[in-house]
């Protein structure tokens, strides 16, 4: 007989052969069940080797039977941990309530890298044991999984199914959260379960109206709040321009006003306040050569969000239709899916800070253009108004002295009367302080104000060549930046 210790090396060398020949197997699943038959094996040779050397052990004792059972005794009881027969792993009483699922086909499929590498079937058994100990219902071969890690239990005569945690070192997760030690949670169809720091993932299978309904996500929720929000300001922009036509009309009818439009009149709506919602996208597409310096710096970090927000987004449509086609995703596909996510969710909430942000320097912008519009009508009528009374006193004095005149005509001698002379004096009290307008000043000033109108022409031309020049330049490189990313 060989000694054990070359009768474990023998073993160990056969269970080597045994992996090396699940490593050229086809799939991962017929892989993963050779080795776990080796290891099998293996343990059984080393307890039937430890069986034989009892048994020489045995042999040699002396012939007393009363001595011969006593050292048969004691070494058993006495006999440490890893020396000899391996420790008997940790034992699990199933509750009173513990019985067979009622009608219910149950499962489980195991996954690794979103790879589905086998379906283990739950039936026949009241629960099912999970742990490194040759004697687990299913076997876990990581080394962080204790000997008895968890227990999946069935309520009897219902479709309840609970998971327990059996004390474990490194913990039992169920959808990424740790379960405490020796507490039934309940498990339902779809939930994810992990043992330890291994990477492999069970998925709970069974009926599928036993799966919980599913809501929006954080995200989802978010996006429809944005949805309903654009929404909002479409219809509100709708009815805002529906009561100005209206208002148009109205007013056109009964006073013959004019359809002529300002720019102010574009931004503003009316002259009595700001819109409370601005579109900035519609006020961009009819005034983006208008903009100021900041709406413009603005507007261009928006656009760059926008295009890292539609690059991410396309990159997860991918990944996603990856897949739906190949079954699954690697570790690598998987992370940079949540990663992508996580930098979406970060994209969204800067984007939307910038529209508000430019949403409300537009509004400042509209404001004062309304105020100097404001300012400007009531100037313009006051002195409509300061002429109308002019004229009013010039007719009214003209008026006087015509009547003076034929009054005195009646009068021998032609002296005036004395209306005549109040007309007279009112008159030239009131031209007193004017400047008498000759050709050639009138001349002057005309030539005065053609050179104003040509320098305001020359400098608005000039602005608007250095503001195109600006737009040239940003879009250079907004196709600068596209073309390295």
């Amino acid at each position: 007989m060989l000694p054990p210790a070359k009768r474990d090396a023998g073993a160990k060398a056969r269970a080597a052969a045994a992996a090396a020949v699940a490593a050229a197997a086809v799939t991962p699943g017929q892989r993963d069940r050779a080795i776990e038959q080796a290891v099998l094996a293996a343990q059984q040779e080393r307890e039937a080797a430890a069986a034989a050397a009892a048994a020489a052990r045995d042999s040699n004792a002396p012939e007393d039977a009363a001595e011969g059972e006593e050292e048969q005794a004691v070494p058993a009881a006495t006999a440490p941990s890893g020396h000899g027969a391996p420790s008997a792993p940790g034992t699990y009483e199933p509750p009173d309530w513990s019985g067979l699922p009622d009608g219910a086909d149950f499962g489980l499929e195991v996954l690794r890298n979103g790879t589905l590498l086998e379906e283990r079937p739950l039936q026949g058994q009241a629960c099912f044991t999970f742990g490194r100990s040759p004697t687990a219902d299913l076997l876990l071969e990581h080394p962080s999984a204790s000997r008895l890690h968890a227990v999946l239990q069935f309520k009897g005569g219902s479709q309840e199914v609970f998971l327990l945690d059996c004390g474990s070192t490194h913990g039992t997760f169920l959808n990424r959260n740790r379960l405490k030690a020796h507490v039934h949670a309940p498990i339902r169809v779809g939930d994810t379960l992990r043992f330890g720091q291994s990477s492999r993932l069970y998925v709970l299978t069974g009926p599928a109206e036993l799966m919980p309904q599913e809501g929006l996500s954080r995200q989802q929720k978010k996006q429809l709040k944005m949805l309903e929000a654009a929404q909002a300001r479409k219809e509100a922009d709708e009815m805002k321009a529906r009561a100005q036509m209206e208002a148009a009309i109205a007013g056109s009818a009964a006073a013959g006003a004019t359809w002529g439009m300002s720019l102010d009149d574009d931004d503003a709506g009316d002259e009595d306040g700001p819109a409370k919602e601005v579109n900035w996208r519609s006020y961009v597409d009819r005034h983006g050569g208008n903009l100021t310096d900041r709406q413009t710096k603005l507007l261009d970090k928006i656009r760059k969000r926008e295009y890292k927000i539609k690059n991410l987004e396309a990159e997860c449509e991918k990944i996603s239709a990856k897949e739906k086609t190949e079954g699954g995703l690697t570790q690598g596909q998987a992370s940079t899916l949540v990663r992508n996510e996580r930098a979406l969710d970060v994209l969204r909430e800067e984007l939307e800070d910038l529209e508000e942000e430019l949403t409300d320097c537009i509004s400042d912008s509209i404001k004062g253009k309304q105020a100097a519009a404001k300012d400007a009508k009531d100037a313009t009528a006051a002195k409509k108004k300061r002429k109308r009374q002019r004229d009013s006193d010039d007719e009214y004095a003209d008026a006087s002295d015509s009547g003076d005149e034929f009054y005195d005509r009646t009068v021998a001698g032609g002296a005036a009367g004395p209306r005549a002379k109040i007309g007279a004096a009112a008159k030239a009290v009131e031209q007193a302080p004017q400047q008498v307008e000759s050709a050639e000043t009138l001349t002057a000033k005309r030539s005065d104000l053609l050179e104003e109108v040509q320098r305001l022409e020359a400098a608005i031309a000039a602005e608007r060549q250095v503001l195109e020049q600006q737009q040239q330049q940003q879009q250079q490189q907004q196709q600068q930046q596209q073309q390295q990313q």
